[in-house]
This record gives C-alpha cells, sequence and structure tokens, in this order.
C-alpha cells in the first residue's frame, strides 16, 4: 500500500498501524491482483480497506491478523459490479465484532454470498446486506449470523438453498429464526408450526405460516425458463417430468432440475434421469387441468405440450414457448 495513503490515516489508528507492519506482504497481493486486473487501483483499494476492513480491524485485539486475513477479499470485492463490493462493504462494517473474532471465515462466506445474490436475478445484495447488518446484534456467534444470513438469502431468491435455510431456522435462537423469515412479531413458540408449514408447502410464504391462512385455489404461481439466446436455459422448446419430488425439464439437449418456491426459481443441471414420470395431471380441452383432487381452467395453457407434477407443483409448458408455467394448490 503506497505510504501517501496510508498517511491520510492517524497514526495511531489500528488499521494504520497494521498497514505499516504489513506493507510487503499486502503490497505482493496487490502487485498480484493486479497482473490479473489491469484496472485494479492502489485508491480503489485504500477505499475498501479503510470502509469494509477499517470498522473490523479497529474492534479486533489481533489488528495486524486481521489485516492480513481480510485483505485477500478485499482485493477480491474491489470493483465488482452489480452492488457486489457495496453490499460486502455493508456487510463486513456492519457485523464487523463477529467478523473481528473469524475475519478469514466471515471476511470469505460474506463475499461469497453477496456474488450469488448479484449472479440471481431479482435478488438484491445490498437489501440482503442491509437485513443481516439489522440482525447481527441478535446472533450469539458467527455460526448463529451465517445461519441467519442463510436464511435472508433464501428469502432473497436463492431458492437452491430453501432446505438449508429452513435447516438454519430450526437451529437458531427463536427470536432470531423469526426475525430472518421477516417475522419479529411473532409468538417463538410458533416457530415449530411455522417450520411445519413451510417445509410441507414450498409455495407457502412466512406470513402465510404464521397467519394459519389457507393457500389459493389451482393458480399460476410463476412462469419460468425461457429461450437460451435470451437468457434462458433452453435451446429448444422444453419438456417436464417428474422424479419423486423433483421436477426436471429437458430441451433435449441437456436435463435441469427446476427449483421453485414462494421466492423464486432455478434451473440446476444434472444428469438424465433413470426414470421420470408425469405425474398426477391431466390436461384437457381449453385449458382444463385436473391435478392433486381439483381441477381449473387455465386458458393460456390450452394445448400444453407437457406437463408433470411432484405432490407440491404443478408444471406445464406454454405452448409454443420455451417457458415453463408453475401451478400450486392447497
Amino acid at each position: 500500500m503506497e505510504r501517501a495513503l496510508v498517511t491520510r490515516l492517524d497514526p495511531a489508528d489500528p488499521l494504520a498501524v497494521a498497514l505499516a507492519a504489513g506493507r510487503e506482504r499486502c503490497n505482493a497481493l496487490f502487485e498480484a491482483a493486479r497482473a490479473r486486473r489491469p484496472d485494479l487501483t492502489p485508491e480503489a483499494v485504500f477505499a475498501a480497506l479503510t470502509e469494509a476492513a477499517g470498522p473490523v480491524v479497529r474492534q479486533s485485539p489481533a489488528p495486524e491478523s486481521t489485516l492480513h486475513a481480510l485483505y485477500p477479499h478485499v482485493l477480491g470485492a474491489v470493483g465488482q459490479g452489480g452492488g457486489v463490493e457495496q453490499a460486502w462493504t455493508r456487510a463486513l462494517a456492519g457485523c464487523a465484532p463477529h467478523v473481528a473474532r473469524e475475519p478469514g471465515r466471515l471476511g470469505a462466506a460474506l463475499l461469497e454470498a453477496v456474488r450469488r445474490l448479484d449472479a440471481t436475478s431479482g435478488a438484491d445484495p445490498k437489501r440482503w446486506a442491509g437485513r443481516l447488518v439489522d440482525l447481527a446484534d441478535q446472533a450469539t456467534d458467527a455460526d448463529a449470523l451465517l445461519d441467519a444470513g442463510a436464511v435472508l438469502a433464501w428469502r432473497e431468491g436463492l431458492v437452491r438453498f430453501r432446505r438449508a435455510a429452513l435447516d438454519a431456522c430450526a437451529r437458531l435462537d427463536a427470536p432470531l429464526a423469526l426475525a430472518a423469515l421477516g417475522l419479529p412479531e411473532a409468538d417463538p413458540a410458533e416457530r415449530p408450526t411455522i417450520l411445519d408449514r413451510l417445509g410441507a408447502d414450498p409455495w407457502c410464504t412466512p406470513a402465510r405460516a404464521a397467519s394459519g391462512a389457507e393457500p389459493a385455489a389451482l393458480t399460476v404461481r410463476t412462469v419460468c425458463g425461457g429461450f437460451s439466446r435470451l437468457g434462458g436455459p433452453f435451446h429448444h422448446p422444453p419438456t417436464v417430468a417428474a422424479e419423486a419430488d423433483r421436477l426436471l425439464a429437458t430441451d433435449g439437449a441437456g436435463w435441469w432440475r427446476l427449483h421453485a418456491d414462494a421466492f423464486g426459481t432455478a434451473f440446476e443441471r444434472v444428469e438424465a434421469p433413470a426414470s421420470a414420470a408425469q405425474g398426477d395431471v391431466r390436461l384437457g380441452a381449453g385449458g382444463r387441468v385436473r391435478w392433486a383432487g381439483t381441477e381449473a381452467v387455465v386458458p393460456p395453457l390450452a394445448t400444453a405440450p407437457s406437463a408433470a407434477a411432484t405432490a407440491t407443483t404443478l408444471a406445464v409448458v406454454i405452448p409454443t414457448s420455451h417457458r415453463i408455467a408453475l401451478l400450486a394448490c392447497a
């Protein structure tokens, strides 16, 4: 780190002391990073150090080792688009007491979280970071903070981590678990019931689980998929199938598992299944859908070429498209 930049800090500032003591190591890491990213500048790294790492280093009993643990992650965060750097800075500084105790582990975990969120359609890494900071004081340790972060990330749209988020809710102290679910006023004694409802129905929101309200009748909850040249997964119009509790889709060239719940959808590339079926679903004329003991008329699904269902979700390929409608019912 250039001396001219470090002199902007109070010489007694723990960050300045740590930077001076680790100058050679930090400079070597910076030069290695700049060899990969020529646009990396000392000024940008110094700004990230002061805003993100500074609050942590100042609360650490070992400032130099804390700086050394965080510095590689600072280099990884600087200049990242989509709000990654801003979200990571906010999370790191706002959770400084926790990060100071485990800087390497939490620095890496928080950066990975904001990167995943940044790559998820509809997710807002900065909103996630703000919510995490709001809950940080309730977390007893790093594990609790990461568990709360997992729940918040699920709510932001990381639907592949639904099961992990519900498991985290079961581990956390009840007030923190409910706050992470967006239910800070809920009775802690209701947590088991709320988690049971969420676990049984992927289309159940925390608010509905807390209220005990019945789900709506058979209805389209979301539409997903799309043509590969327009950002979707499919080269050709897909067909869908079900294998146990998994929804699957194929375009003839590859297979995907379709993850879907009240917070979003995601496609995960998988191997072709050994066996797959349509499930308990029937499509009739005019878009009439019969499934799970109920039926409805959904005109856009008339002449749908493919449909499949699990116990909780019905997937129907929308005619003449690369998209899939997802339905759920009570």
